[in-house]
């Protein structure tokens, strides 16, 4: 299933060898930035596997982009041709509960890392936003007014 990104504030050289090693299934790899600069790092992984990686209070931002729970075999028109909605498995809703849960699961692992002046940005659709919203409220994260999309 995709996940969000995960952006970590570093806070000295080693970061990026911080839980290196994840262990899934007898497989080991490695867990790196794809892109990283003397005061940022930038990760595109399962970000539960990869979050379980950090200490508590130990980044600055977050920038979600959570799965907005689509692909349910429809059809949109694109371009004046029909197309389908369908993104993939990670795309697929399980149900309100199941879906409640997923994004519970992420958004209190985010806040565990947070920093206690931390920012998380969530990117969603009304198709997701608001299960979000209401579980950054139910987790007292402060909601400031949101960032409107550009047309």
């Amino acid at each position: 299933m995709k996940k969000p990104q995960i952006i970590e504030k570093e806070q000295n050289k080693g970061v990026e060898n911080l839980g290196c090693h994840v262990e899934k299934q007898d497989i080991q790899r490695s867990i790196r930035p794809i892109y990283k600069t003397s005061d940022f790092a930038l990760y595109n992984n399962d970000c539960l596997e990869l979050m379980a990686q950090f200490p508590d209070n130990y980044v600055d931002m977050i920038f979600a982009d959570p799965p907005y729970l689509l692909s349910n075999n429809g059809f949109t028109c694109q371009n004046g041709q029909m197309v389908s909605v369908n993104k993939g498995k990670w795309d697929k809703s399980k149900g309100f509960d199941d879906d409640l849960k997923f994004h519970e699961t992420w958004i209190k692992e985010c806040k565990r890392i947070l920093k206690p002046e931390g920012t998380i940005w969530v990117s969603g659709t009304y198709h997701s936003i608001y299960q979000c919203g209401f579980l950054l409220q139910k987790l007292n994260f402060h909601l400031s007014v949101p960032v409107p999309a550009s047309v």
